[in-house]
């Protein structure tokens, strides 16, 4: 009887149901799936399934890579017989609607822009995940961020925080001299005291000595530091002219907030509500006829030279939402922002907008120094950069519809002019399409009957 030679990386694998061979552990998967021996409503996670692609879309390294590393340190391994093998369930088939509001994300070590192989390979990797969902296509794009996320987490880690630690510097001979004289000389006035008269005048001169000493030494370490000064101040300024004079003339801003969970939902509740939210807009009566629109606006879906020329533009260092996703994912992964471009496409003509979309991380900034109260401080909310795409798309139609029609101006205008001008905007039936796409779709119809 011919024994095969074994493959390297297998090992006994065994099921619950009885099946024993020895394979690799994708053979055991591979089992698990065709004898349907996995547990019911659960899935693998699906950081394997990059991991077991063909090896021939693979360079040399990241084979081995794979090969270096065993898939069982992602996965737990499987236990004997008398026990059920674990698989583990990943977040990403939990849809984000489900899951808790948790606080902002640790960034991910994104690989630099330049390492072109590196995201060819990410890109081929998160396109076979994304091709691997199933569902809706609002519950696609609830659950893309964070699968994009968990894919970064797994394979490049998580950025470290970095502590401040004061670099030690060494003392030079000039300021070892002054520490030196300045001890003498405190040695010199303990001796003094205690001195009698015929010797005061002998220790008088050794302190005039030390103090003439001193003074050129100090004198000498002062120009030293200003010198130096200027270079840093003069290197900062050719590196970056605009950080450096706006930390010329902007005051000094730090604080920690210290309040309590109520009073700040309070005070966001109280800033961030509108009353008159649900209420009729009536346009003024001094406001004179506006003409009817001559072109109308852009209503079909978004083109991909749309999306792709808002991606381009975007600053790939912006700080991502609330799914932890920033713009240099898409910037350099062509194939997963065409499969984004599909879902909105779909999005646009349903008239949903996934609840991912709407939800924005708020981030508190000191106003001043030594900021305490929640008045002290300003809010951002930082949007998923999915909708920022779509959203961005919608901003520049609607733009070009007003600037078409002669709407706005672009030159200066008094307050009151501009205020009127929205006024009428908001009552426009192309702006009825974009109060949709927020969710009022009961008073869109309601006007509409």
């Amino acid at each position: 009887m011919i024994t095969p030679t074994p493959t390297p990386g297998c090992k006994l694998q065994i099921c619950r149901c009885g099946w024993t061979k020895e394979t690799t552990y994708a053979g055991l998967r591979r089992h698990l799936g065709l004898k349907k021996c996995l547990p019911s409503q659960k899935q693998g996670p699906c950081i394997d399934r990059y991991l077991l692609r063909s090896g021939s879309s693979k360079s040399s390294e990241v084979q081995q890579q794979d090969q270096n590393q065993s898939l069982q340190n992602i996965n737990p391994p499987v236990q004997e017989e008398d026990e059920e093998p674990s698989i583990e369930v990943s977040n990403l088939s939990q849809p984000a609607i489900e899951n808790k509001i948790q606080g902002r994300k640790p960034q991910v070590r994104w690989p630099k822009s330049c390492e072109r192989k590196e995201w060819e390979t990410i890109d081929t990797d998160i396109s076979n995940l994304l091709g691997q969902l199933r569902g809706t296509v609002v519950r696609k794009l609830e659950r893309m961020g964070d699968l994009i996320y968990n894919y970064g987490v797994e394979r490049f880690g998580m950025v470290e925080k970095r502590k401040k630690t004061s670099p030690t510097q060494t003392k030079s001979r000039r300021q070892q001299e002054i520490e030196r004289l300045v001890k003498e000389r405190r040695q010199l006035k303990k001796q003094w005291r205690k001195a009698p008269e015929e010797e005061k005048e002998g220790i008088n001169l050794l302190q005039a000595e030390i103090k003439n000493r001193l003074a050129t030494l100090r004198r000498a370490e002062n120009l030293r530091r200003r010198r130096k000064k200027k270079e840093q101040e003069r290197s900062n300024f050719f590196k970056d002219p605009y950080k450096f004079a706006k930390k010329l003339f902007t005051k000094e801003k730090n604080g920690k907030l210290k309040t309590s969970k109520e009073d700040l939902e309070t005070y966001l509740k109280q800033s961030l509500t509108d009353s008159q939210r649900c209420g009729q807009i009536t346009l003024p009566p001094e406001m004179p006829p506006i003409h009817s629109p001559e072109h109308q606006m852009d209503i079909s879906p978004p083109r991909w030279s749309e999306v792709k020329r808002i991606v381009q533009r975007a600053r790939a260092a912006s700080s991502p939402g609330p799914n932890g996703v920033p713009y240099r994912v898409y910037k350099n992964t062509p194939d997963v922002l065409r499969f984004l471009w599909r879902l909105m496409k779909v999005v646009w003509q349903k008239q949903a907008i996934p609840t991912a979309w709407r939800r924005a991380g708020g981030i508190l900034i000191p106003k001043e120094k030594d900021s305490v109260d929640i008045s002290q401080f300003r809010q951002i909310s930082l949007l998923n950069v999915e909708g920022k795409i779509f959203f961005s798309v919608v901003a520049r139609r609607l733009t070009a519809y007003l600037e078409k029609n002669h709407f706005i101006d672009t030159m200066p205008k008094r307050m009151e002019e501009i205020s009127m001008s929205c006024s009428w905007i908001l009552q426009t039936p192309s702006d009825q399409f974009l109060t949709i796409f927020c969710g009022l779709h009961s008073t869109i119809s309601a006007s509409r009957k």
